[in-house]
Parts: C-alpha cells; sequence; structure tokens
C-alpha cells in the first residue's frame, strides 16, 4: 500500500516507519522539515514540506495514497501548560489534523483506511471502575483535547467510506527517547522513587508493541474504530519505580512529593498524580499477541546496550 504519515520523525513514528518498510509499504512522508527525514532515509521515501496549521497538504501528496498513518502533535510534557503551551497542544492537533482530513477529503481518491492518535487522557481519571474503551471521556484539558482530535479525524466518515482506527496511547516505553531518556538519569543517580501518593495506576505499552499495532490494523481489515493501546499488565507508581531501580541496581526510596509536582508541573501535575487502571477490551478481542506484556520485560529491553 501506498501510505501517508504524519509524525514521522517522532519516537513512535521512526519505529511505525521501521515496521512499515519490513510490511513492504510505499511510504509518502510529510513535515515541516523534509530535508531532516531525507537525511536519515534517504531515496527510500518520498517527502514533502507541509505545515500543519498553514492549511491543507499540495493536492500531489495525496496521489495514489491508499491510507493515512496520523501521529502529529505537540508534545504534551515538554513545556509547563500555560495558555499559550495549551493552544499549541491543541492547534497541533486538532487543527492540524482537520487539515489533513480536509486534503484528504478533496484529493485522497484511493483511501480506504486511516490510522489516527490519541491518548489515555481522553479518560476521567478520577472515577471509581476500571476503564476500558466504554468509559466516559473527561471534562480536563487532555479530556478535551482528545475528543476534539479524534473528531477531527473521525470527521471525514462523514462523507468516504474509509476504515477509521484510533489508538488511545498510554505511556510509551523504549529505548533511547520517550519517557524513559527522562528518567533513566536520575534512577542512575540513586535519585529514583516514587511520584506522590505511588500508587496512581501507569498504563504502559511497549515502542514495539506500538508500532505493530499501527502496522497490523493498516493491514488487518477487522481493525476498526477505538482501542486503547496500553499493556495488559498495568503497574502502580511505586511498583514500577522500586522494578526500575532493581534493574539499574539503584535504590529507589526517593519520594517527589505531590506538592513539589504541582509546583514543578502545574496542571499537568493532575495526569502525573492521578490515574486508574485502563484496560483495552477491544483489544484483547483482536487476540494481538504483546512481545511485551510485563513490565519487567519491557524495562529489560530499554536498558539494554
Amino acid at each position: 500500500m501506498k501510505l501517508l504519515l504524519t509524525g514521522a520523525s517522532g519516537f513512535v513514528g521512526q519505529a511505525v516507519i521501521s515496521k512499515l518498510m519490513t510490511d513492504g509499504h510505499e511510504l509518502v512522508l510529510v513535515s515541516r522539515t523534509p530535508s531532516k527525514l531525507e537525511a536519515r532515509y534517504g531515496n527510500l521515501h518520498t517527502y514533502y514540506f507541509w505545515d500543519a496549521l498553514s492549511g491543507v497538504p499540495d493536492k500531489e501528496v495525496f496521489n495514489g495514497i491508499d491510507g493515512i498513518i496520523n501521529l502529529m502533535g505537540e508534545s504534551v510534557a515538554n513545556k509547563r501548560w500555560t495558555t499559550q503551551q495549551k493552544q499549541k497542544i491543541t492547534d497541533s492537533r486538532v487543527k492540524g489534523t482537520e487539515n489533513l482530513m480536509n486534503g484528504a477529503r478533496k484529493y485522497a481518491k484511493d483511501l480506504k483506511v486511516i490510522v489516527s492518535a490519541s491518548a489515555i487522557g481522553y479518560y476521567d481519571h478520577f472515577q471509581d471502575d476500571v476503564i476500558d474503551e466504554s468509559s466516559p471521556a473527561s471534562n480536563s484539558f487532555l479530556g478535551q483535547l482528545c475528543q476534539d482530535w479524534e473528531k477531527a479525524a473521525k470527521s471525514i466518515t462523514q462523507d468516504r467510506d474509509v476504515r477509521m482506527v484510533i489508538f488511545r496511547i498510554g505511556v510509551v516505553l523504549g529505548k533511547g527517547g520517550g519517557v524513559m531518556a527522562k528518567m533513566i538519569p536520575p534512577f542512575s543517580w540513586g535519585l529514583g522513587g516514587k511520584m506522590g501518593s505511588g500508587k496512581q495506576w501507569m498504563n504502559w505499552i511497549h515502542r514495539e508493541d506500538l508500532s505493530s499495532l499501527i502496522a497490523d490494523s493498516i493491514k488487518d481489515d477487522t481493525f476498526s474504530d477505538v482501542y486503547n493501546a496500553v499493556s495488559p499488565q498495568n503497574i502502580q507508581n511505586e511498583a514500577f519505580s522500586k522494578t526500575l531501580g532493581r534493574l539499574l541496581k539503584r535504590p529507589a526510596f526517593f519520594h517527589v512529593p505531590s506538592f513539589m509536582i504541582r509546583l514543578l508541573l502545574g496542571e499537568f501535575s493532575v495526569e502525573v498524580l492521578s490515574g486508574k487502571k485502563i484496560v483495552s477490551t477491544r483489544l484483547a478481542k483482536t487476540g494481538y499477541p504483546f512481545k511485551f506484556s510485563n513490565i519487567h520485560d519491557a524495562l529489560e529491553e530499554v536498558l539494554s546496550l
């Protein structure tokens, strides 16, 4: 298949490209810096410049496209949530996805499937029950963001017969980037430990499993609608910290109290300090064989040389 990919330079995007190349797909990568992608991959792919907030991609971008994988978005954790930063986060996902879908609606005549990212921030983490795909959305900033993001992706299905797959992604663990790149140094220095009460759930997925899920959903027509992209083995923050410390052979007794996290992170601290157990009822029904279903194996791979 000929696939259009956004977010190609990101931590997840790079792994997805590797899977898609193995499957033999032809890739079209759009970016504000296509020269960097071309420097990485050479003549293996086709590259186009596109500023997601400026309007729809050019017509030629969609020529012969069978599927779209939409992974674009400003990181929610890199900067404090000022009013300006929250607008930037929203625009990069919602407005960017709206522009992408408007372009696809207009120019992608052969389009069959769209796979779009969302996040488990969609859910209300203060409800009492275990959360699955049927659970209600939160009215928090992230909850509203994810609702608008998904609505923008699904807008094309109103007048086009396109298979839509949305993954609400948990914390992505992987080697060489993502959240682990920030966590490993303090734990290596013996400064690791639980955050807040440590009882909040960490709903994670290994990058290799996430990229495989995305690649599989392109070629497997049974994938449709929304899935929580989380590992079957959730873990609470304190247990995660102890496991990481044990694998690094470092103590993990350092405790970052809730008030300090609130001071450092502001509004985003709510997402760090809260977290209910999230499962994927719909993904379990597919029988997808997770390569990394437990946290010990996942962290062991992340820390391997």
